[in-house]
């Protein structure tokens, strides 16, 4: 009997022990999840108040670029005072660091290039109006994790994992920082006309005459017949669904690419000798004022101006130059009178360079 009670005390000891390791267990596993996830939180590493920033310089292909502010909401490019500098998207980035928290903390660091800060794939440099500096050092990042890391001020024995959200604000296209202008906003409706002459001589012209779309041109394939192409083809009747296939092709166009602002050598492009002259005709609806008086009866009392809003349409046209094709195969174009260079889907020129004025013409 005795033996058995050792064996039954025997056996509530070892379950109490278990049940005592398994709590503690599970205590410690509590509060090591509660602090990974204060650690996952982070702590504020930098705030930043845009407002106060008068100098911001970043990387961009391996170049470092920088920026000064000249007035209230004015930047300039220090390197280019011509560099039409899009505000919004220069200080957009800062977002990032209006309180910019970090992953983890490393400290006693011995080492930094382990972290990638021997070749960086960010340094941002930015300028208060105090005159203080604060710089940010973006390493290598963590295939693990995901995160970058980071450095400020140069403090190289304390090192930050940080969201990838920062490195990735800011742009490696330095034109993704500047001001385009703007290509009119056509709708198919809109359109009156269009015209597109080759540097080989093709050429045609679409055009709204009554309501009715017309053609006229010349195709070079054609200017060996008895009967001249600028004869046969000087107004007649087009096909209307090529004709509403190329004004919607208009409808909506865009940039696809900004290249240069202020362009020196455009052969470049293609653009010294374009192979294509494009040119839209648009009608347009403004609102103008117009001023009437109105007479009072008393003599004492003064007249009263009135403005009145009225709606006026006007016929407006937007001319490319159409140069070489890009990688991707889209057209280098420069709007005439413009310094700026662009590109243009291949999509939308090729469609109009299908056609000649032959195959436009309803009849021939």
């Amino acid at each position: 009997m005795k033996k058995k009670s050792f064996k039954l005390i025997g056996g509530v000891v070892v379950i109490c022990l278990l049940l005592g390791i398994y709590f503690g267990l599970r205590i410690y596993n509590q509060k090591t999840e509660e602090a990974e996830e204060e650690a996952a939180e982070g702590e504020t590493i930098l705030e930043v108040d845009s407002s106060s920033i008068t100098a911001i310089s970043f990387m961009i292909d391996g170049e470092e670029v920088s920026f000064t502010l000249q007035d209230e909401d004015t930047w300039q490019k220090d390197d280019d005072e011509t560099f039409p500098v899009d505000s919004s998207a220069l200080l957009a980035p800062l977002d990032e660091l209006a309180e910019l928290k970090s992953v983890r903390t490393l400290t006693e660091i011995e080492d930094t290039s382990e972290y990638g800060f021997d070749e960086p794939q960010n340094t941002i440099t930015l300028t208060d109006s105090d005159g203080e500096e604060t710089v940010i050092i973006i390493g290598d990042n963590n295939d693990s994790t995901g995160n970058d890391y980071l450095m400020l001020n140069e403090d190289t024995s304390t090192v930050y994992t940080v969201d990838t959200a920062l490195s990735s604000s800011f742009s490696d296209d330095l034109y993704d920082y500047a001001l385009s202008e703007e290509i009119p906003t056509l709708q198919a409706s809109m359109i009156t006309g269009i015209y597109a002459e080759t540097a080989d001589g093709e050429e045609y012209e679409l055009y709204l005459e009554d309501a009715i779309w017309m053609v006229r041109g010349v195709s070079k394939a054609d200017t060996d017949t008895e009967v001249t192409a600028e004869e046969l083809l000087d107004g007649v009747e087009a096909d209307a669904d090529l004709a509403n296939t190329l004004t919607g092709t208009l409808a909506g166009l865009y940039y696809t690419d900004y290249l240069d602002h202020n362009c020196e050598d455009l052969s470049e492009y293609g653009l010294d000798e374009p192979a294509v002259t494009l040119t839209i005709t648009y009608e347009e609806e403004v609102e103008t004022e117009e001023e009437t008086e109105t007479v009072t009866e008393a003599a004492d009392e003064e007249e009263e101006t009135e403005s009145e809003t009225e709606t006026e349409t006007i016929e407006l046209s937007v001319t490319f130059l159409i140069g070489d094709t890009d990688d991707n195969g889209d057209y280098y174009v420069q709007m005439d009178g413009s310094t700026e260079v662009h590109t243009l889907s291949s999509s939308v020129i090729s469609t109009l360079l299908e056609y000649s004025a032959y195959d436009l013409a309803a009849e021939t």
